[in-house]
């Protein structure tokens, strides 16, 4: 077949064809905070970013039980009745939730930060379970327009999001308020990304009318498998991944941790290229091989050489650059994140194979072994943990623990997701 033919032929594919639309709205999305952060970093301190990162691992571990995983059911089922249904109920769960977390914020806010090493957030605490609410309401969203294969839309109000956080977490600090700056643009961005979404979802209003209590009961009742199972499970890996910015903010300070988010913040950024979009489209066509019951090998095997194709060659380049590449963006003072960011390019290598694939326990529900996966991860990580703190272990040394023994993990569960696209678990 001659290079012309097999061009038009990646477009033939629907899997590839949404994939293109994703991930050059996720190219756009991740380079405008990319370049923006060329400004920040001008503006905001290692601390301040590190007082960002803290935010952020309360806001992962509240977003991702917030709806109590309902949102993941969303793209299920047959009829749009029920997808309706399971979506107000979702929202209805995390409003509940919201005000519940708001009021044990307020009584327990002090005993809070002193237990988890972050009295460096302050007054910001209190705003947490809003950004939580927001991230909530647009992970409902999403997946509505995930099931109606809306990724146009998802591309664009990603554009939007990271648009709108950057631009304004470089107004605050032209305004000089770099002590919340970068914490108010995560607001302000999980708004915006939201209202295009919202412009999709009132398209479909006339669903509205279907909505009752007796049909959320009963799809609560039907999916009950992702709030009792599923929603332990990712609390567990969010609480894993979190208590990094925790453990490294108590044992080496929040100047250490902001070096250390900086470069967990870039390299997230191929991360989410990847596993983002791939994971959408994957989670898409497994829910369509549930729905008929057959095996999802085929469609496992493509994705999973997509992302080898995608994540081997770019890894690979970025373990030789990638330190002169943030002294060169950022300044040299950021060397250090880069000598970071290289240490944990393994770690990252598997999490983008893994975390895509993983969509299929969703789609299976197959929350009880997806749970069973995220305990381990805790478990190798908490382990990972106790160690350095016991040998009084160096940054860099904990990193090097972390990143093999996390990354062999990654690598072993990735083949019991075949497992799980074979049918034979």
């Amino acid at each position: 077949m001659s290079l012309k033919g097999r061009f038009k032929g990646i477009f033939k594919s629907d899997f590839n064809k949404n994939f293109l639309v994703l991930i050059s709205g996720s190219i756009i999305s991740q380079g405008i905070p990319l370049l923006g952060s060329i400004v920040l970093v001008r503006f905001y301190s290692p601390e301040d970013f590190g007082v960002l990162a803290i935010f952020n691992a309360f806001c992962l571990i509240l977003t991702s039980i917030i709806n109590l995983r309902y949102e993941f059911a969303i793209p299920i089922p047959k009829r749009h009745k029920d997808a309706i249904n399971i979506s107000f109920f979702a929202f209805l769960s995390s409003v509940s939730i919201t005000i519940l977390l708001l009021i044990l914020f307020v009584i327990f806010k002090d005993k809070i930060l002193v237990i988890l090493n972050a009295e460096a957030l302050g007054k910001w605490f209190i705003f947490i379970p809003l950004v939580a609410l927001v991230s909530g309401i647009y992970n409902i969203l999403t997946n509505f327009s995930i099931r109606l294969k809306k990724f146009k839309t998802i591309a664009q109000s990603n554009v939007v999001r990271s648009l709108s956080n950057t631009i304004s977490q470089i107004f605050f600090g032209i305004l000089g308020l770099t002590k919340g700056g970068l914490l108010y643009g995560l607001f302000v961005s999980n708004i915006f990304g939201n209202i295009r979404l919202l412009r999709e979802f009132f398209n479909y209003r006339y669903l509205f009318k279907q909505i009752s209590i007796k049909r959320m009961v009963f799809n609560a009742k039907k999916y009950k498998d992702f709030p009792i199972i599923s929603t332990w499970g990712i609390l567990l890996n969010s609480i894993g991944v979190s208590m990094n910015n925790f453990f490294i903010s108590g044992m080496y300070g929040v100047g250490q941790l902001g070096y250390y988010s900086y470069s967990y913040r870039y390299l997230n950024v191929p991360l989410s290229l990847i596993s983002n979009n791939v994971s959408q489209l994957f989670f898409q066509l497994c829910t369509e091989c549930a729905k008929e019951n057959r095996s999802a090998r085929n469609e496992f095997l493509t994705t999973f050489k997509k992302l080898l194709y995608i994540s081997l060659p770019f890894f690979f380049v970025m373990f030789f650059f990638v330190e002169d590449l943030f002294a060169f963006l950022f300044g040299e003072e950021w060397r250090i994140a880069g000598s970071i960011a290289r240490a944990m390019l393994p770690l990252f290598f598997f999490r983008s194979i893994f975390v895509p694939l993983s969509t299929i326990t969703l789609a299976f529900e197959k929350q009880k072994l997806m749970f069973l996966l995220q305990f381990v991860i805790f478990v190798v990580n908490s382990m990972c943990f106790i160690i350095a703190h016991h040998f009084s272990m160096s940054l860099d040394a904990f990193l090097q623990l972390y990143v093999v023994t996390t990354s062999v993990t990654y690598g072993a569960f990735t083949y019991v997701l075949y497992l799980v696209a074979l049918k034979k678990i």
